[in-house]
């Protein structure tokens, strides 16, 4: 049992969960002290010793935070490009170039947009809080160095979803062509914070490569060690280089099965990557 004051105890171990809306609430601790904080906001919330939230107090009732484990589709196709706080406080921007604006929720909330030419700034204020990304633009940028769009993460955050949800918003499940240059040509460049989930793959499906469309697009990640790349085709000029100059020494690559056309390089897939084919049934 808790008790709704300055010191919650818990007389034993307490895993607790409930599904709401495709979410999963809960909370898991063990028999310890609890605290009550307010922070310089003027919002309660309930803390471990270590000060890592995991709930909220309304109205003197505990609320749980949402975790996110079981609201993930299993099928990577159906994720839109999301970013999840790995720290309470997470800062994400997002320097839009693209024509047209790029639309966002966080924690499935209500639809924010970043303007065409604007720079949008998240703050995912609680470890597991997470940012989805939409967008109907056919490219992020016009060159590999500048006027290119950029998502920097300020801490650490795991990245994963179906990269295509900022080329088609609706039906990006299906989306597998890239139209013009330049995509996503620097996108995530020394984003240095992204980091990979296990189980939730960051997709990259498209099957025909455009010119330069992933130019440096992960160059200077030296957290990132995984990629799941379905292309089938990549002769368009500069397509790929440097895209993963300064990522992770090891980690894994997926590739499309059947498909022998890459180098192992920076250009390619690292020399230090593991190399398997992408198997949709996860068998």
């Amino acid at each position: 049992m808790f008790k709704n004051n300055s010191n919650i105890f818990f007389t034993k171990n307490v895993n607790t969960k409930m599904k709401v809306n495709n979410y999963e609430y809960g909370f898991i601790c063990g028999a310890a002290k609890f605290v009550n904080f307010t922070n310089s906001k003027g919002e309660s919330f309930v803390a471990n010793s270590d000060g890592t939230k995991f709930g909220t107090i309304v109205n003197n009732n505990f609320v749980p935070y949402r975790i996110f484990t079981s609201d993930v589709p299993s099928d990577p196709y159906n994720i839109p490009l999301t970013l999840e706080a790995m720290e309470a406080g997470a800062v994400i921007t997002f320097d839009n170039k693209a024509t047209g604006p790029v639309t966002y929720k966080v924690n499935g909330g209500e639809v924010q947009t970043i303007a065409s030419g604007a720079t949008g700034t998240i703050t995912l204020e609680n470890i597991g809080d997470k940012v989805e990304f939409f967008g109907d633009n056919k490219a992020y940028a016009t060159s590999s160095y500048i006027n290119c769009s950029n998502i920097y993460c300020y801490k650490d955050c795991y990245v994963y979803g179906n990269i295509m949800s900022l080329v088609k918003s609706e039906g990006f499940e299906n989306a597998t062509t890239l139209e013009n240059g330049y995509t996503f040509a620097s996108f995530f460049r020394t984003n240095e914070h992204i980091k990979n989930k296990s189980g939730a793959d960051l997709l990259l499906p498209a099957t025909t490569l455009a010119v330069s469309c992933y130019n440096l697009m992960f160059s200077g990640c030296s957290s990132l060690a995984s990629i799941t790349c379905l292309a089938t085709n990549i002769s368009a000029s500069d397509c790929t280089t440097d895209w993963l100059s300064g990522v992770a020494a090891s980690g894994a690559f997926t590739k499309a099965a059947g498909m022998t056309g890459w180098t192992r390089d920076a250009s390619g897939i690292p020399s230090g990557w593991t190399v398997q084919d992408y198997n949709p049934s996860g068998n």
